[in-house]
C-alpha cells in the first residue's frame, strides 16, 4: 500500500484505529495479519509507541523502513526522541525528502521536525515548523484527525515559551475533535498551562476529568502525574508533590520516557533542596544527570545544580538565566533570576539581590503571568521575606502583593466522585475507595436519585425478593460501609420524615450520570461533547435490580433522544465537525441507530468529501453486520454516490 495515496491511507484499517485513538485495537489487528505490508509495519510501530513499548516500536519501524516504507522514519524519529537518542532521530528525518511526501505525511514530518528542534533548544524554529504542519492539514482529507495532535504539539511549544494564553487556546481547539486518548493527553497539557496561569481550580477540573477516565495510556498517565505534582507544588503541598513526582519518575523509567523521568527527578531536586535535605537532592540530581538528553533539560539540570550549590552557585545561575532568555524560555529564566537573587541574599548582598529579582519580574511581565514564578517562589522563604520588607514604591513590592493574592488559594475540598457509567467505583481525590459490599454503590446511587425515601420504599425497590429482616440488615451494612470508606459522606435517618438521604460534609461530590444529564440541557457545543464523553457504557452494569435496569434504560434513551435533537440542530447550522464528534460518542449508546448513521456519513461528506464518506459508510455497514447480521435497507440507501 503506497502511503502517498490518500485513498489508501484512509482505507488502512490500522490507521483508522490509530486516528480514533485505539492503539490497543490497532496492535491486535496487526498481530492477526498473515503478511503485513511495510506500511502496516509502520502503523503497528506507532501503536506500540502509544502503548509504552518504545523499544519494540523502534525495531518494527526500522523493519518498515528497510522493507520499503521510508515514511516510517517520521515515527522512528519520535521513538528515538522518547528514548533520548537524538542522533538517530535526526538521521531518521534526514533520510526523507519532504517534497516527495503526501500531504498527510508532510503534516507529520513538520510536526516531528518541530518537536526535534525544540529538544535541541531551537524553540522559535520549532514553532515555525508546527505552524507549517498546521497549514498543511487543510490540504489532506484526514485534516480532522490530524488537527488535534498538531494543535496539541503547538500548544505544548507555546507553553514552553511561557505563552500560556496562546497555549490554552490551542489546547481548547485540539479538544473539539480529539479521540478519547488524545483528549486525555490534551487535558493534562492544558492543566499544566492553567497552573502557570494561576487558574488552579480549572487545572484541578481537567485533572479530575482524567481521573474519571476508565483507562489512561502510559503517556497520559505520566502527564497526569506530573501535572498533579506541579499543582501540589504550586499550592505549597510539598509532601504530595514529592510523592507524585516520585511516582511519575518511576513510571517514566518503566516506559523508557527519559524526558519525563529527568524533569520529574529535577523537580524532586528542587523540593529536597528547599527542605535542606542535600543528600536526597544530590541523589535525584545524579539520577537526572544520567537521563538528560535535550538542551533544554540540560539547562534545567544546570539550574538545579546552581541552586543546590547555594551562594557558590551564583555564577552558574547567572549563566543559566541568560541562556534561558536567549532561547526565549522566559518562564525558566524567571526561575533562574529569582534563585540568583536568593543566592545574593545568602551572601548578604541585598543590592544585587534586588537587581536580579527585578529581572525575574521582567520575565514574568513578558509572559503576562505572575503565576509563572509562583511555584518556585514558594521554595524561597528568604526571598519572600525580603520582598515583604521592601517599600511600597519598589518594583518588586507590587509583584509581591500579586503573589500573595495568588498564593492565598488553598487546596479545595476533597473530591468524591461516583463513577456509574460503564463501570462502578467511588473515587476519593482520584483514588478508588475500597468497599466491602457488592451493592454499596447501587444503594448510594439509589439514594442520590431518590432522596428522602422510607426504609420500606428502599427495600421494595432494591430487595423485593429478599427476606425483609436480611434486606434491612444489608441496607444498614451498606450505610456503614459507605460512611466508613468515605469520611464526610453520611446517610442519616430523618426521624421526623422517617426517611434516608445522602449528605456530604467537606466533600466536593460529583457523579458522571448527573454530568451527562446536565449535558442534555447545555447549548454550548464543547460542553456537550466533553460531558457526553463521560458516557462510557451502561449505568451500573453489574446491578440487576429492577430499579437499576429502569434507570439504565431511561438514561440511555434520554441521552440518545436529546443527543439526536442536538445533532439535528447542529447539522442544520452547518456544524459538521461537532456533529461528527457527538455522533461517534452517541454510537457508544446505540451502535445501530439509523439516524446516527445518516448524520455521521453526511458530516464526513461535508468535511472530507465523497471518498471519505464512502469509507465511513463501509465502516458503518461492517458494524451493522457484526451487531445485527445484516445491513438494514434504510442504511443501504445512505451509500455515497461514486465519483
Amino acid at each position: 500500500m503506497d502511503s502517498r495515496d490518500h485513498t489508501n491511507i484512509g482505507a488502512n484499517r490500522l490507521l483508522e484505529r490509530l486516528l480514533a485513538g485505539d492503539s490497543d485495537s490497532a496492535w491486535r489487528l496487526y498481530q492477526g495479519l498473515e503478511n503485513p505490508t511495510p506500511l502496516e509495519d509502520r502503523f503497528a510501530g506507532t501503536a506500540l509507541l502509544n502503548l509504552g513499548e518504545a523499544g519494540r516500536a523502534k525495531n518494527l519501524l526500522l523493519r518498515a523502513r528497510a522493507r520499503g516504507c521510508p515514511e516510517a522514519g517520521i515515527e522512528l524519529s519520535t521513538v528515538a526522541r522518547s528514548l533520548g537518542d537524538f542522533r538517530l532521530a535526526h538521521k531518521a528525518l534526514q533520510g526523507l525528502d519532504p517534497t516527495a511526501l503526501s500531504d498527510f505525511d508532510k503534516c507529520l514530518f513538520s510536526r516531528e521536525k518541530g518537536m526535534l528542534l525544540y529538544e535541541t533548544g531551537r524553540l522559535e524554529d520549532a514553532i515555525e515548523h508546527l505552524e507549517e504542519a498546521w497549514g498543511n492539514t487543510f490540504r489532506t482529507p484526514l485534516a480532522e484527525a490530524l488537527k488535534p495532535p498538531i494543535l496539541h504539539a503547538l500548544g505544548f511549544l507555546y507553553s514552553l515559551k511561557g505563552f500560556e494564553h496562546q497555549a490554552t487556546e490551542c489546547f481548547d481547539s485540539a479538544l473539539s475533535n480529539a479521540s478519547p486518548a488524545r483528549r486525555l493527553m490534551v487535558l493534562s497539557s492544558r492543566a499544566l498551562s492553567l497552573i502557570y496561569l494561576g487558574r488552579y481550580d480549572q487545572a484541578a477540573a481537567d485533572l479530575a476529568a482524567i481521573e474519571a477516565a476508565a483507562s489512561r495510556p502510559p503517556v497520559v498517565e505520566l502527564g497526569y502525574l506530573y501535572a498533579r505534582a506541579l499543582l501540589a507544588k504550586a499550592l505549597g503541598d510539598r509532601g504530595s508533590a514529592k510523592e507524585l513526582f516520585c511516582r511519575c519518575a518511576e513510571r517514566a523509567e518503566h516506559y523508557s520516557q527519559r524526558d519525563f523521568e529527568s524533569y520529574a527527578d529535577l523537580s524532586l531536586v528542587s523540593l529536597y533542596t528547599a527542605d535542606g535535605d542535600t543528600a536526597q537532592a544530590r541523589k535525584y540530581l545524579a539520577k537526572a544527570r544520567g537521563r538528560v538528553a535535550s538542551e533544554r533539560a540540560g539547562l534545567m539540570l544546570s539550574l538545579r545544580e546552581g541552586v543546590l550549590a547555594g551562594a557558590e552557585g551564583a555564577t552558574q545561575l547567572a549563566e543559566v538565566a541568560e541562556q534561558f532568555e536567549r532561547g526565549h524560555f522566559y518562564r525558566e529564566a524567571s526561575w533562574a533570576w529569582a534563585h540568583l537573587a536568593n543566592a545574593y541574599l545568602k551572601q548578604q548582598n541585598s543590592a544585587m539581590a534586588e537587581l536580579v529579582l527585578n529581572k525575574a519580574i521582567d520575565a514574568c511581565h513578558t509572559l503576562r503571568s505572575v503565576a509563572a514564578l509562583s511555584p518556585e517562589l514558594r521554595l524561597m522563604p528568604e526571598l519572600l521575606e525580603y520582598m515583604a520588607s521592601l517599600a511600597p514604591d519598589r518594583y518588586a513590592a507590587g509583584f509581591y502583593q500579586e503573589y500573595l493574592r495568588l498564593s492565598a488559594a488553598k487546596p479545595g475540598l476533597r473530591r468524591l466522585r461516583l463513577v456509574s457509567l460503564g463501570a462502578s467505583r467511588l473515587l476519593l481525590d482520584g483514588q478508588p475507595v475500597r468497599l466491602g459490599l457488592s451493592r454499596s454503590l447501587e444503594v448510594l446511587a439509589y439514594l442520590l436519585r431518590k432522596p428522602g425515601n422510607s426504609l420500606e420504599g428502599i427495600l421494595a425497590d432494591l430487595f423485593p425478593d429478599a427476606d425483609p429482616k436480611q434486606a434491612r440488615n444489608y441496607f444498614h451494612q451498606t450505610r456503614y460501609d459507605l460512611e466508613g470508606a468515605a469520611p464526610g459522606l453520611s446517610i442519616p435517618f430523618d426521624r421526623l420524615r422517617r426517611s434516608y438521604s445522602v449528605q456530604f460534609e467537606d466533600l466536593d461530590f460529583s457523579w458522571d450520570a448527573d454530568d451527562v444529564l446536565s449535558a442534555l440541557n447545555t447549548p454550548e457545543p464543547q460542553t456537550v461533547l466533553e460531558l457526553f464523553e463521560l458516557y462510557r457504557g451502561p449505568f451500573l452494569p453489574a446491578a440487576s435490580s429492577e430499579w437499576a435496569e429502569m434507570e439504565r434504560e431511561e438514561l440511555a434513551w434520554s441521552a440518545l433522544k436529546i443527543g439526536l435533537q442536538i445533532l439535528e440542530r447542529w447539522f442544520e447550522q452547518g456544524m459538521y465537525r461537532e456533529c461528527l464528534a457527538l455522533g461517534r460518542r452517541l454510537l457508544e449508546i446505540d451502535p445501530c441507530s439509523e439516524p446516527l448513521s445518516y448524520y455521521i456519513i453526511e458530516s464526513v461528506r461535508s468535511l472530507e468529501g465523497e471518498i471519505a464518506a464512502r469509507l465511513e459508510y463501509e465502516r458503518i455497514c461492517e458494524r451493522y453486520r457484526r451487531e445485527l447480521g445484516e445491513v438494514p435497507p434504510a442504511v443501504r440507501k445512505l451509500m455515497p454516490r461514486s465519483n
